[in-house]
């Protein structure tokens, strides 16, 4: 799932990719109220602010802060304030 920021230019739409929301999206998927970790599948609750718990062995481990709840809210937050959303 990649979400697009949309422009209207003389009344056609076109898609600017948002290139934070990309990064995300390369390492989480949201499913319903929960996150998941595309690479171990794993869930946690959206709601949920403590470190995500990767399954044993995931490669993803590490990789990245581990915060997909505060990183996406961060994401969402700085396209409202620019005015993208």
């Amino acid at each position: 799932m990649v979400w697009a920021l949309r422009e209207y230019k003389k009344g056609q739409k076109s898609s600017v990719t948002y290139l934070p929301l990309v990064i995300w999206n390369k390492h989480w998927e949201l499913d319903g109220s929960r996150v998941r970790c595309r690479y171990c599948l794993r869930a946690q609750e959206l709601t949920d602010t403590r470190s995500f718990v990767h399954a044993l062995g995931c490669e993803a481990w590490g990789l990245q802060a581990q915060y997909p709840s505060r990183d996406l809210e961060t994401i969402v937050g700085h396209k409202i304030r620019l005015g993208l959303f």
